[in-house]
């Protein structure tokens, strides 16, 4: 039984997030579909800009950080939801808008910690970067996105719960974005 958890535990907190998203996008004035690549993972996005200059961003992202360090050859998954401030807003002479944000959110997934064996993970994530909005459309952004949290590894009779530590490693490995705003 505690075999099945993390998979069981991985499809609420996914179904939480769409939901979540699904909300989120009644009251929500443009949106913004793309792609994340950083060494920790890369995955697909979706951003929906507030009427307060807010703007929220669930992931769906690959944990190819074990991956690309050749301790296995399975990627993990997982999927996050950040809320964004808008800290500083610049507009450019050719009229792109350039972002200063930073934001709270919520990460979980399934994959391998730094060695270790594979296992569920959750924690809070934050998010900080630049984005810059193009007048043609196209969203570019760089951005760090730890996650503060627990892995959790199913033995036959006990959970061994720890740090994640590959959450930790994302503060050092930036991700870049790119997106089409809509």
């Amino acid at each position: 039984k505690c075999r099945d958890m993390p998979e069981h535990c991985l499809k609420i907190t996914l179904a939480t997030l769409l939901l979540s998203l699904a909300c989120i996008s009644a009251c929500a004035q443009k949106h913004c579909i793309g792609t994340v690549y950083g060494y920790s993972g890369m995955g697909l996005y979706h951003e929906l800009d507030t009427d307060d200059g807010s703007f929220t961003r669930v992931t769906l992202y690959a944990e190819t950080a074990e991956a690309f360090s050749g301790r296995t050859s399975i990627p993990g998954i997982s999927a996050s939801f950040t809320w964004n401030f808008a800290i500083a807003v610049m507009e450019s002479v050719c009229g792109n808008k350039i972002t200063i944000f930073a934001g709270p959110g919520i990460a979980a997934g399934l994959c391998r910690d730094f060695k270790s064996d594979t296992g569920f993970f959750f924690g809070l994530k934050g998010r900080a970067g630049v984005r810059c909005i193009y007048k043609r459309n196209v969203d570019i952004s760089i951005s760090i996105a730890p996650v503060i949290g627990s892995h959790l590894t199913f033995r036959e009779e006990a959970i061994d719960m720890r740090y994640f530590k590959g959450g930790l490693m994302k503060a050092f490995m930036p991700e870049i974005g790119i997106g089409y705003r809509f």
